[in-house]
């Protein structure tokens, strides 16, 4: 009782086990990323480039994602490493609907994307974590839900400051309060499905080292809804 979440990775994970882990998915990208540049040399349709350029982003992401691994063994009072810049809002969220559309399109779960008319196109946030955030949410919303919908939105705040949501229509959060919990795969009513339980730990590291703040709830009509609120997201 009272062990921070930092400490508790510590135990389950060592410095030595996710650099051996990094040096090995290394190897596997690193071959990926070559034929996937062999496929492209190979002619192409506008189609299948589009594909390849959704993939191609894939493995840029799980590299970053690789390089930031041992961030997640610090204290829990540390933050994670975030490195702001320059970037297409728009283009990101497009970026998540193409990489998740075809998981979604495979449980014939309706997929869609809501942006608030007054949101930027371009915003200046560390765009690597906000890909990892929401992909780990969305990516988890379409594995829970099994008839409905997936709904992702994106709005600001009154405020001015950014805000991202998505909403099922699956069996909904069980104990939103334990959630995000490190190694907690206690994730929905009546539904155990395999993992880590890491991933909600990592999102709400990632949104509050931004400065925001990360919640969940189960809706009155069923399904589960995540909602983030992030400050000074635009230029």
């Amino acid at each position: 009782m009272g062990q921070k979440p930092g400490l508790i990775l510590q135990d389950k994970l060592t410095v030595d086990e996710l650099s051996n882990l990094n040096h090995e998915l290394g190897n596997v990208l690193n071959g990926l990323s070559g034929m996937a540049g062999l496929l492209r040399d190979s002619g192409l349709t506008a189609e299948q480039g589009r594909w390849l350029e959704a993939i191609e982003r894939s493995g840029r992401q799980m590299c970053r994602i690789m390089e930031s691994t041992l961030d997640y063994r610090g204290d829990a009072e540390n933050g994670m490493r975030v490195r702001p810049g320059r970037m297409s809002g728009v283009g990101l969220l497009e970026d998540i609907m193409i990489s998740h559309a075809p998981a979604a399109l495979a449980k014939g779960l309706q997929f869609v994307l809501v942006t608030d008319r007054d949101l930027p196109a371009n915003w200046y946030s560390d765009c690597g974590l906000l890909r990892q955030l929401l992909d780990n949410l969305v990516g988890n919303a379409i594995k829970f839900t099994g008839i409905g919908h997936v709904i992702l939105r994106a709005a600001v705040s009154k405020g001015g400051a950014l805000e991202l949501s998505v909403c099922d229509s699956g069996p909904g959060v069980s104990q939103p309060e334990r959630i995000f919990d490190p190694w907690s795969r206690a994730t929905a009513v009546g539904v155990d499905q395999p993992g880590s339980g890491l991933g909600l730990f990592v999102c709400r590291r990632i949104v509050e080292s931004m400065g925001g703040s990360l919640t969940a709830n189960r809706e009155p009509t069923g399904g589960s809804r995540f909602w983030a609120r992030i400050p000074a997201m635009f230029e």
